[in-house]
């Protein structure tokens, strides 16, 4: 029962509750919103799309996502030892984000960072840092095709937060 009720929890933080509803489609980003992480993972075995080195043209504003969770405006920049993600605002409650994952469309854009529990992806190049609440986590850094890990009708990372 309560890991029913903490991935409610999950979904309808993932969801956001503003755009996904007035499109009617909560259950639908629900979903999109834990699948789109693992999926986006699951790219680091695809030969040619890990990142070994930051790209060169980057945004200052970007979303960084809490997989199966909420999405927070993030700011990028770089220092000697590569990239520097700063996320603003707070986690959730008992979030624990062990490693970020930059996001780069097929091309080069730059869609936002994926942050993850766990272990980072083994043999994974590191890119840089994130600094989130006072911590500092490794940077990892994959290009896809967005088309593959992603609703369109529920983005992984809104624009919105990234202005």
């Amino acid at each position: 029962m309560r890991i029913v009720m903490l991935l409610s929890l999950s979904v309808l933080a993932a969801c956001g509750g503003g755009t996904a509803t007035r499109r009617g489609s909560s259950p639908t980003c629900g979903i999109a919103a834990l699948a789109g992480p693992t999926a986006l993972l699951e790219e680091f075995r695809t030969p040619q799309q890990t990142l070994s080195e930051p790209p060169s043209r980057l945004p200052e504003r970007t979303v960084a996502r809490v997989a199966a969770g909420p999405a927070l405006a993030a700011i990028l920049g770089r220092s000697d030892s590569g990239l520097v993600v700063g996320v603003e605002g707070t986690l959730p409650p008992n979030s624990q984000p062990a490693f970020g994952v930059l996001v780069t469309q097929k091309g080069g854009a730059t869609k936002g960072v994926m942050l993850y529990e766990g272990d980072p992806v083994e043999g994974a190049p590191r890119l840089g840092i994130v600094s989130i609440g006072g911590r500092t986590l490794p940077l990892l850094g994959i290009e896809v095709d967005m088309a593959r890990i992603e609703d369109p009708n529920c983005p992984l990372f809104p624009d919105s937060l990234a202005q």
